[in-house]
């Protein structure tokens, strides 16, 4: 087996632990099954039943993204999509959002899967319309959130130029 490269966002070590879910009386060992998790201090992560295919799935991740994205990108030129309307196209990335919202509500994890893909995608080829790159994108947003603070509300970041008063956003008073 190959050792873990560094984590390519943050350049840390990572570890890879083992979990095994928890096993009450009535439940037999042989229905548990355990995961392998890669974690880096930065916060990301991946995870796999096993070891090996999680090793492999983890130091090719940033040549296979990369790879997909160029794949997207000469597709949209082979159907001419890079020449389209930007506006047109935003209605796409619209579209696919509406469908991980409806997985999500669903709970169909496929669904939102495929959708998630399908809006990168879509994200992708506007990105490539309007003469940028994917990469160039996540690096200008990179570069407004890294030092961002805020809290988290209900399961949502909010961050601290959006909290108002000392009621924060529900204060009635704004």
């Amino acid at each position: 087996m190959s050792a873990l490269k560094k984590c390519p966002f943050c350049g840390n070590k990572v570890r890879i632990e083992v979990t095994q879910p928890d096993v009450n009386l009535v439940e037999c060992l042989r229905n548990s099954h355990i995961e392998y998790y890669i974690e880096c201090p930065c916060g990301c992560g991946m995870i796999d039943e096993e070891k090996e295919d999680l090793v492999e799935r983890w130091n090719t991740r940033i040549e296979t993204m990369d790879r997909l994205v160029r794949d997207v990108e000469k597709w949209a030129c082979d159907k001419g999509l890079n020449k389209a309307n930007p506006r047109d196209q935003y209605l796409k990335v619209a579209e696919e959002c509406g469908e991980i919202a409806a997985g999500l509500a669903r709970g169909n994890e496929d669904a939102v899967k495929d959708a998630i893909g399908d809006t990168a995608v879509t994200l992708i080829i506007l990105s490539q319309q309007m003469g940028m790159t994917l990469e160039e994108c996540l690096q200008v947003a990179w570069g407004e959130i890294k030092d961002r603070t805020g809290e988290m509300r209900d399961g949502v970041f909010v961050k601290s130029e959006d909290v108002i008063g000392g009621g924060g956003m529900d204060d009635e008073t704004n």
